[in-house]
C-alpha cells in the first residue's frame, strides 16, 4: 500500500504492520535524541488518554500556555455520535479492540511488531499496555 504524503515517506509502499514499526522507531530514535540533549520526553499513550483523561492531564499541564486547574473532558466522539467517553473507556481499558481480531491474525500481527522497540513505551504482546 503507497503512504499518504503526510506520512514523510517519500510514497514508499508499505503494509499497516511495516508502517505502525516505522513510526515507533521514528518515536524512540526522537526519545533517544531527547535524551541525548539531557530532556525527558512526556509519553502519553492514546490508551491511557482515552481510559482516564483527567488523570492523564497532570503529565500534559507542564507543556501548556497557562493550563486550567481542572480539565474538561472529551465527551463524545467527533466521528461518532453513538460513542461517548464511557464507550472509549470500556473498548481501550477492556481491550475490546482486540475482539475482532481472530487468533491467527493476531499471531501474525504479534510476529510482525517489533516488541523490543514497542517495551520503552510499556506495550509487550501478551497484554498491552504494559504497566508502567
Amino acid at each position: 500500500m503507497e503512504n499518504v504524503g503526510r506520512e514523510r515517506l517519500g510514497g514508499a509502499e508499505m503494509s499497516a504492520l511495516e508502517l505502525y514499526n516505522t513510526k515507533i522507531a521514528a518515536y524512540r530514535g526522537l526519545c533517544v535524541r531527547l535524551a541525548a540533549l539531557g530532556l525527558s520526553p512526556s509519553i502519553v499513550r492514546h490508551d491511557e488518554f482515552a481510559i482516564d483523561q483527567p488523570a492523564v492531564f497532570p503529565a500534559l499541564a507542564p507543556y501548556l500556555e497557562d493550563p486550567v486547574s481542572v480539565p474538561v473532558a472529551i465527551e463524545a466522539s467527533t466521528k461518532d455520535a453513538d460513542k461517548d467517553r464511557a464507550y472509549y473507556r470500556d473498548y481501550y481499558g477492556s481491550q475490546r479492540w482486540r475482539d475482532i481480531i481472530d487468533s491467527e491474525s493476531m499471531a501474525r500481527i504479534n510476529e510482525t511488531i517489533n516488541w523490543s522497540e514497542l517495551a520503552d513505551f510499556g506495550y509487550t504482546p501478551d497484554r498491552a499496555p504494559a504497566a508502567r
